[in-house]
């Protein structure tokens, strides 16, 4: 604590050892006076696995965006759109040729945070969050 202020104070923390995988975090605020604030915890994604990596920007987007990724052979994909409850808003479809592929996806979406799913192979990649201005 830096004890009684007028300005705001900014305090950051960096994990050198994350986990591969989800990593969850709370902050904790004590006061001088041995009085604490418990935050909700938040998550946060560190997997090493490159093999399931996508890209989705930009970020934040007007609705429209580019989905970005990998593949090692040809293949289909499914692209979804979650809200925040999970709940799907669209699902599109698209072919993937052997490499990098850059998917353009334009949708009517209201301001808000969304999760961008992919499914390859019968498998779901971890999903992206994607903010709508």
């Amino acid at each position: 604590a830096r004890g009684n202020s007028n300005v705001n104070n900014k305090y950051i923390t960096l994990d050198r050892s994350p986990f591969d995988g989800v990593t969850y975090y709370q902050l904790i605020q004590r006061d001088i006076n041995g009085s604490e604030n418990r935050y909700n915890p938040i998550s946060n994604s560190c997997d090493q696995n490159t093999d399931t990596e996508f890209k989705v920007y930009p970020n934040p987007s007007n609705g429209d965006f580019n989905v970005e990724v990998h593949a090692e052979k040809r293949t289909n994909v499914e692209i979804d759109i979650l809200d925040v409850k999970g709940r799907v808003i669209s699902t599109q479809s698209h072919h993937l040729e052997i490499g990098n592929n850059n998917l353009f996806i334009s949708e009517d979406l209201t301001s808000g945070v969304y999760l961008i799913r992919i499914i390859m192979d019968n498998k779901e990649l971890n999903p992206i969050k994607l903010v709508v201005n």
